[in-house]
């Protein structure tokens, strides 16, 4: 009688055992569904975070040829100014010189 409610009590461990991880095998299944889903959508944000940024260099590389380009005349023009500035600098000297000596031949 007593070996037959160990075996009887073994029994019902078993099967509540079964139970518990049969449980715990469908949870681990839904745990993996959830983070495999969660995989895909971090993916898929990946990627579009990275796309947009991909566009992004490719505006700043745009932008920075642009300015790049805009810095390069500035400078030719102001070396223009500067060489125009210098030209009549130097005639503006010139004429006073002209005018200094007429004034001191007059005088």
């Amino acid at each position: 009688m007593r070996a037959h409610a160990i075996a009887e009590a073994l029994r019902n461990q078993t099967a509540e055992l079964e139970t518990v991880s049969e449980r715990a095998a469908e949870r681990a299944r839904e745990t993996g569904d959830v983070l495999n889903l969660r995989t895909r959508d971090l993916t898929v944000s990946s990627d579009r975070a990275s796309a947009r940024v991909e566009d992004l260099v490719e505006i700043l590389h745009r932008r920075t040829g642009e300015l790049l380009e805009a810095a390069d005349n500035a400078t030719v023009r102001t070396h223009e100014s500067a060489d125009a500035l210098k030209v009549r600098a130097d005639h503006l000297g010139a004429v006073s010189v002209e005018v200094t000596g007429r004034i001191d031949q007059s005088g």
